[in-house]
């Protein structure tokens, strides 16, 4: 038999039903699902996404397809590599994992999507967008947020490859889609939108890279980075891998591999402020 989340709400208040999950505040809406936060049995935290129509529910199938594929093809890798401690890819810290996806009768027929979210706090999750209308970060933390979104999108050519399709596709870019755990350097993609347009790895770079230096703060003596975010920005990269090493190599001149705490400031104002992780 299947586990169904019974979730009813009347005029704000909410009534909740649950085999497995207690249903928690809703954390954001879109004009086709509600977003929720839940929790197992085991108190393990969950997202949960909720259509709010029967036919809005093609959506969250949508969006559970693709997830699904992230999720076979993360494993076929980390298979394939028998990562170590010093050797993970860690690609599944990059992604929420799908947990459950299906039709709720009681709810008029509507689909519901549960995720998890890979090595997280949820009570440190901020939405990415949230955060990048409120502060200023500094070079350095630019650049590790950076890094995991240009890595998410080298996956996706990891899929295609493992898929053998003649054809990438790419997540239409929106900062929407990603929550931050800014401490642990955790940036995640849990929103895949609705509908794929035909781009290629050029277009989305440019338009990733202008974002982030549009946000970051960087000073002269990190010149090196805002050339390369200048440059790709410009002329973009064919793919997201070369644009991910060309990134790194960067990094690697000016500052090295090493954890960067997250550096911000409130804008319109001077004083940085920094968060450590626990």
């Amino acid at each position: 038999m299947h586990r169904f989340f019974y979730i009813l709400i009347q005029e704000g208040v909410r009534t909740t039903k649950v085999r497995d999950f207690e249903v928690k505040n809703m954390i954001g809406e879109s004009d086709k699902c509600r977003v929720y936060l839940g929790e197992k049995a085991n108190s393990s935290s969950v997202i949960l996404k909720v259509a709010k129509t029967f036919e809005n529910g093609d959506v969250l199938a949508f969006e559970a397809g693709k997830f699904n594929i992230m999720k076979t093809v993360e494993s076929e890798i980390r298979r394939f590599q028998n990562p170590t401690k010093e050797n993970d890819s860690h690609y599944d810290w990059l992604f929420a994992k799908l947990e459950a996806s299906f039709i709720e009768q009681s709810q008029g027929g509507r689909r519901i999507n549960v995720y998890s979210l890979p090595d997280v706090d949820f009570d440190k999750l901020i939405p990415l967008s949230k955060l990048m209308a409120k502060i200023e970060v500094d070079a350095k933390t630019s650049a590790w947020i950076l890094g995991r979104i240009f890595k998410l999108y080298g996956f996706f050519e990891l899929i295609a490859v493992a898929n053998d399709q003649s054809t990438i596709e790419y997540p239409v870019f929106s900062i929407g889609d990603y929550l931050i755990e800014p401490e642990k350097h955790r940036v995640i993609f849990y929103n895949f939108p609705e509908k794929n347009v035909d781009v290629v790895a050029n277009d989305y770079v440019k338009e990733i890279a202008k974002t982030f230096l549009e946000w970051a703060v960087i000073e002269e003596e990190d010149k090196a980075y805002r050339e390369l975010l200048e440059n790709l920005a410009r002329d973009g990269s064919m793919t997201f891998e070369t644009a991910h090493k060309m990134m790194y190599a960067v990094i690697e001149e000016l500052w090295g591999r090493k954890y960067h705490t997250f550096t911000y400031r409130d804008k319109g104002t001077l004083i940085w402020k920094n968060l450590k992780e626990d």
